[in-house]
């Protein structure tokens, strides 16, 4: 039996990778690459993080972090590759069972 944690994988994805995530769509604003294009068969994304931040206390996850928010960035998306600079957004990939 595996454990749980060794299907999980913390990406960095775009507003756009995180609106289709959310929502099943992202609206007419999207860049020329397909949303979450990356994302394999059998796999799926969820949004937030494996593990909070170090000085994230429970009361802070009760009232909502800030955990997932990860800032602008000029990193490429982890979830469709854009190199579009923006905001990224912490969500973590299921990978498929084997």
């Amino acid at each position: 039996m595996t454990d749980m944690r060794d299907r999980m994988v913390s990406l960095s994805i775009c507003t756009c990778c995180m609106l289709c995530a959310a929502n099943g769509e992202c609206g007419d604003d999207c860049h020329d690459v397909e949303p979450l294009n990356r994302v394999g068969v059998g796999e799926h994304i969820t949004l937030g993080v494996i593990d909070h931040n170090d000085g994230c206390t429970e009361a802070d996850r009760e009232e909502g972090c800030d955990c997932d928010k990860l800032g602008f960035s000029w990193q490429s998306c982890d979830a469709c590759g854009s190199n579009l600079g923006g905001d990224r957004f912490a969500a973590v990939l299921w990978l498929a069972e084997k």
